[in-house]
């Protein structure tokens, strides 16, 4: 299956200060499996970041069924993330994803 991506909307008003770039999903057989995540005042580096959902074993002290799976590499720009994600698809897909239900 390929990998696809959707931006999402832009904050709005002052929001858009702290937080000037939209959040991209990635998605698989058009589910979201991750994102890549835009640089924000929170971000020291200012890089772009990729996570996945990864699914794991419900525990009583933790229990949802996925965890975030984040990349350590990080990105100068969206295209740069994207590109990774596209070069990487086959070892994204043997990570046991997660598939959000809508």
């Amino acid at each position: 299956m390929k990998l696809t991506f959707k931006r999402g909307a832009l904050g709005s008003s002052l929001q858009r200060v702290g937080h000037p770039y939209a959040q991209v999903e990635v998605r698989l057989g058009g589910r979201v499996i991750g994102n890549i995540n835009p640089p924000s005042w929170q971000t020291k580096d200012h890089k772009w970041g990729i996570q996945f959902r990864v699914s794991r074993t419900p525990t009583t002290d933790a229990p949802c069924e996925w965890r975030w799976f984040v990349v350590k590499n990080r990105f100068d720009n969206e295209a740069d993330a994207r590109t990774f994600i596209t070069n990487h698809t086959d070892e994204i897909l043997k990570l046991n994803l997660y598939i959000l239900p809508y």
